[in-house]
């Protein structure tokens, strides 16, 4: 599952909403969910047709869910599985463009990643079912670009063909791991970082790279900016970038901010947290980069062989408890950073210790006296308009406007304005008035309102507003850092009381 940070009320709902809903269409198109892949394994294992110009060639869909999947191809790896909804969705031309474009990719990447794990997968490996749902476009994919449903055992993508291109391997790692092993891996430090670890750090993933895993344009160039960029093929390097990113959180980059776990779902990480990690708290980047480092550090087989063990119990697998690797792969990690020449500072004191600023501080005595936003009225004014600010900006930056509505700390969306005005930040405090406008003259202050009414919203114009809202923010020249740290020396005696 791709990471986009929701918070956990909304991911847990958001997670429901989509395993739910598409098991309900494949049945409305006739094809219960648990049908298994043999009979897309059977189409493949006769041979995938190709037309003249060697692409595969498209098919009518025989089956039970024809009529919402009229149209399949077959390919050594997978067997794909169209969906009538989103060819009108995309037009005709663009969506097989689209698809043809990812193909050309996918059967390279999806062997290279059987081959990084061929001592454990059997000889032949059955095709997968793939299929697409991009009618989910938009408001409730907010939490992943694509899906691998483990109980039915097949993958459904999101949003379109280039945030699939990001997502695709990894979901098809966890086919891999989950399903064609005998030793399939169960808890989700394993399960996602496996996932990680071969999609992003051993195999090239063509995919992903093409698409630059699909990130805003601001944030390419800040990874450019840190060096993780392959020069000779124009494009971003995975490893270089979840090195960078694990290297930034174990610095303690992200305390004060909720972030996506192995979980899935999100935690505030706290520095607590960072001084006393645990597997559960463990980012995708953390996980992925720690069994790289045992890999490396003792060997593949012995993670192999851990997948279905409990990994609060890796002193009895690995010698050491999770806390202790966790110190000892820090330090390490700084090491492959370097060697990749990655651009950044080196850690100035243990990398288990947080590197708080005052903002960070400020922000985390506040988080900890309103209980995590749950007794805002405990907190002074000031306390509370940094309160405020913050969640937003956390929000926004990782997801967007859209994210902060979905999120607990939209509850408080028609507050911002004048908070941000408070900080003397007015460009950001229109911002907030304009991306609130998507619901009228107020925003719901109940998260359950908020997201039925943003659910209703009409695809287009709401999203273009955000979307709009998104790239002033990114843009501003309003620095939020410098504004936030004179507003809390300016009000230092209402802080911390």
């Amino acid at each position: 599952m791709k990471k986009k940070s929701i918070h956990p009320k909304g991911a847990v709902c958001v997670l429901l909403a989509l395993l739910l809903l598409f098991p309900a269409a494949l049945a409305a198109c006739g094809r219960s969910s648990d049908a298994s892949s043999s009979e897309a394994a059977s189409g493949s294992a006769a041979g995938s047709a190709s037309a003249p110009d060697g692409k595969p060639v498209i098919e009518k869909n025989q089956s039970d869910s024809k009529d919402g999947y009229p149209y399949l191809v077959h390919t050594p790896s997978a067997t794909w599985y169209f969906a009538a909804d989103d060819i009108v969705l995309l037009g005709k031309d663009a969506f097989y463009e689209g698809f043809y474009a990812l193909l050309e990719l996918q059967e390279q990447d999806f062997a290279d990643a059987r081959a990084a794990l061929k001592d454990y997968l059997p000889q032949e490996v059955p095709p997968v079912d793939i299929y697409t749902y991009f009618r989910a476009n938009g408001k409730i994919t907010e939490l992943t670009d694509a899906l691998y449903q483990d109980q039915d055992n097949y993958i459904v993508l999101f949003v379109g063909w280039e945030n699939a291109g990001s997502a695709l391997l990894h979901e098809y790692v966890h086919y891999l791991t989950e399903h064609c092993m005998d030793r399939p891996a169960t808890h989700g430090f394993y399960a996602e970082g496996i996932a990680e670890y071969v999609s992003k750090l051993v195999c090239k993933n063509r995919m992903a790279r093409r698409v630059n895993l699909a990130q805003s344009e601001d944030q390419v160039a800040l990874m450019k900016s840190h060096g993780a960029w392959d020069e000779a093929e124009d494009c971003l390097d995975l490893q270089k970038a979840y090195f960078g990113q694990a290297e930034f959180i174990a610095q303690g980059g992200v305390i004060g901010t909720e972030v996506y776990t192995v979980q899935n779902t999100t935690e505030l990480r706290t520095a607590e947290l960072q001084q006393n990690p645990t597997v559960d708290n463990m980012t995708h980047f953390e996980a992925a980069c720690i069994l790289a480092y045992l890999i490396e550090t003792d060997s593949m087989d012995k993670v192999m062989q851990s997948l279905r063990t409990d990994p609060e119990q890796m002193e009895a697998v690995f010698g050491r408890t999770f806390p202790e690797i966790y110190r000892s792969w820090a330090v390490w990690n700084t090491t492959k950073c370097a060697e990749l020449g990655m651009q950044g500072d080196a850690p100035s004191q243990d990398p288990a210790e947080p590197q708080e600023d005052p903002v960070s501080a400020a922000f985390l005595s506040v988080l900890e006296k309103s209980e995590d936003g749950a007794a805002l009225d405990r907190l002074s004014e000031p306390e509370r308009v940094l309160y405020l600010v913050r969640t937003l900006e956390d929000e926004v930056n990782n997801g967007g406007f859209a994210q902060y509505f979905f999120n607990s700390a939209g509850d408080h969306a028609n507050e911002a304005p004048d908070a941000f005005l408070a900080i003397r930040a007015p460009g950001i405090a229109e911002l907030c008035r304009k991306a609130n406008s998507v619901f009228g003259e107020q925003v719901p202050t109940d998260w359950a309102q908020r997201e039925e009414q943003f659910n209703a919203l009409p695809d287009d114009p709401a999203e273009a507003l955000l979307s709009e809202c998104d790239d002033a923010f990114f843009s501003s020249d309003e620095d939020l850092y410098a504004l936030e740290s004179a507003y809390i020396a300016a009000n230092a005696a209402s802080f911390g009381n």
